[in-house]
């Protein structure tokens, strides 16, 4: 017979250590960004399977199961999932699992690696499969022991209910949930309110919650210099939320740090002032058709320098005298020197016919609340009264819709931290996702191999 002991100890800040002490079955870790729910969640994950493996084995003393496994057939004594929205977060869900094994000593434990079909397998025939939400259909199994879900509130909303959930309550299993609150979404009102000790589904026997702000962690000397630096550039309400796990929702006027006295002044177009010149493409017919040019400064603030915003016009005019956004895009190019062009992804025939008349253009994340999110944070008053985004007054469109939008209620009258659709229009729609795709922007920012001058 095996035995396997899992290190007792844990040497962490006092709320990592509740977690690794919990016997709850079903364990949420709410926490700041950068506060270290993922490294608890690694450690305690492998802590628990081995402790569902000293059950097993007392099953086998007791001729109750075989103890039989063959990786080759796939039989397996034990099978636990990591679950994370995207494919690169379970990449990280698999190197905490092996770091906390090497800082115990025990990568002996390792049985066979499958990292083609994103599996690993424990002593004496474990089975741990990395899943992500991107596809839920996949999410299918007969009945699993236990799930480590990481970011948690990123999954797409009937990941859980519909595909994750039933597949611990098949077998009776357990959860180990980490993640940043994201506003008002499933993950408030399916997981987070049942370990919420002030709610009436309150469910201490099944659910506990682990709640700490990202400064609790004091491992990372580098968080408090992070935390400082945001409290000052980020507006109030997404500091809280990302540095003080806050589940206030949004509600009323989604860009209420937009004030026109601040944001929308005049300015002379200076190329040299820009280390990129960016458009935001979205196409409409019977509604506006829209396109925003963009100006991204040598210190990373954002000029939304001209717009224009027509319906009835063409992406691409059927006859050669007629008008079309194409001709607009091709107008443009010759005034300005424009690094690249982001359309709307929901035509990519449109993209497609830019890309063969010469325009460099590729499909914008449509993923808005980070964009509304980055745009916010940019339009931050500091206290001096400046702010790193401004409207030229000739985008009249753009200036009244940054007024007009609002957040939506749900069918219930309840916040849903979506857009009101009939405010979200085209206009900035797409200022947003051309500005507001961080990671793309950033990137731009920093692989533009030719650089300016910049002017004194």
């Amino acid at each position: 017979m095996i035995e396997i002991e899992i290190d007792q100890e844990f040497d962490g800040f006092p709320e990592q250590i509740a977690v690794w002490e919990d016997e709850t079955p079903y364990i949420i870790i709410d926490k700041g960004r950068r506060g270290g729910g993922s490294h608890v969640a690694a450690r305690k994950f492998l802590k628990r399977i081995y402790e569902d493996y000293a059950k097993y084995k007392d099953k086998q003393e007791a001729g109750e199961v075989d103890g039989y496994y063959n990786i080759r057939r796939e039989q397996f004594i034990l099978r636990y999932w990591c679950v994370a929205p995207t494919y690169s977060l379970t990449s990280i869900q698999r190197s905490y699992i092996y770091s906390a094994l090497r800082e115990w000593g025990a990568e002996g434990l390792i049985l066979y690696e499958q990292p083609s079909r994103n599996r690993l397998w424990l002593v004496p025939g474990i089975l741990i499969e990395f899943k992500t939400g991107v596809n839920p259909d996949s999410l299918v199994s007969v009945g699993l022991n236990g799930i480590w879900i990481t970011e948690t509130a990123r999954l797409k909303p009937l990941v859980w209910k519909n595909n994750v959930q039933p597949c611990i309550s098949d077998n009776a299993g357990w959860l180990i949930s980490d993640t940043s609150p994201q506003g008002a979404n499933f993950y408030d009102e399916e997981i987070y309110i049942f370990a919420l000790p002030t709610s009436d589904k309150y469910f201490p026997e099944k659910y506990s919650l682990h709640h700490w702000n990202s400064i609790s962690n004091t491992f990372k000397p580098d968080l408090i210099a992070e935390v400082v630096a945001a409290k000052r550039t980020m507006p109030d309400k997404y500091y809280r939320r990302n540095y003080e796990a806050s589940h206030d929702a949004f509600t009323g006027q989604i860009y209420d740090d937009f004030k026109e006295s601040v944001h929308v002044r005049p300015f002379d177009f200076i190329a040299e002032r820009y280390k990129v010149l960016i458009v935001g493409e979205d196409w409409g017919y019977t509604h506006k058709g829209v396109m925003i040019l963009v100006g991204i400064t040598y210190d990373d603030a954002v000029d939304i320098i001209d717009e224009q915003a027509e319906s009835r016009v063409h992406a691409i005019s059927p006859d050669k005298e007629g008008d079309s956004w194409m001709k607009r895009a091709k107008a443009w190019n010759s005034q300005y020197e424009i690094e690249m062009f982001y359309g709307g992804p929901d035509e990519p025939d449109h993209i497609e016919a830019f890309q063969y008349g010469g325009i460099r253009i590729v499909g914008a994340d449509n993923s808005v609340s980070p964009g509304i999110q980055f745009v916010s944070t940019l339009m931050k008053i500091d206290d001096q009264g400046h702010s790193r985004y401004r409207i030229h007054p000739r985008c009249k469109n753009l200036i009244q819709n940054k007024k007009a939008q609002v957040w939506k209620p749900d069918q219930d009258g309840n916040d849903s931290e979506v857009p009101e659709k009939k405010t979200m229009i085209p206009m900035t729609r797409s200022d947003t996702l051309c500005i507001a795709r961080a990671a793309g922007f950033r990137s731009l920012c920093c692989q533009r191999g030719k650089r300016k001058d910049k002017i004194a």
